[in-house]
């Protein structure tokens, strides 16, 4: 990530032969592939890549932060339709994560208070 991937995920998968084996999804744009390539090869076994050029299409969003009675500040992320209407919101995950650990409290405690403050507004 830090090289420029966008995200990365592991996909267990079974190959040929019926081996069990694991498949990694790199995403990033085109200028930074030279560079994950590079490192996929000097950090894994594998012996070869597969490159596939893809549109992205990414819902309208913004984000705010509101003040939670009792813990503090979070982002919430709002996604939009193309008339700028509120489908869904949720909190942002680092600053829940933050907020259990600052207050002492399971993280699960912390998401579902603020998604109940989220639904109030």
């Amino acid at each position: 990530m830090e090289s420029g991937a966008l995200d990365a995920f592991i996909t267990p998968i079974i190959m040929k032969k019926g081996r069990p084996a694991n498949k990694l999804t790199v995403l990033s744009y085109e200028n930074t592939c030279s560079i994950l390539e590079d490192i996929i090869f000097n950090e894994t076994k594998t012996l070869g890549l597969r490159k596939y050029k893809t549109d992205r299409i990414i819902q309208n969003r913004k984000t705010e932060i509101i003040n939670i009675p009792d813990l503090g500040e979070v982002r919430i992320k709002y996604n939009l339709n193309k008339n700028g209407e509120i489908l869904s919101a949720k909190p942002e995950y680092e600053d829940c994560k933050k907020l259990a650990v600052e207050t002492n409290q399971p993280l699960i405690n912390i998401m579902t208070k603020i998604s109940k403050v989220i639904q109030k507004t």
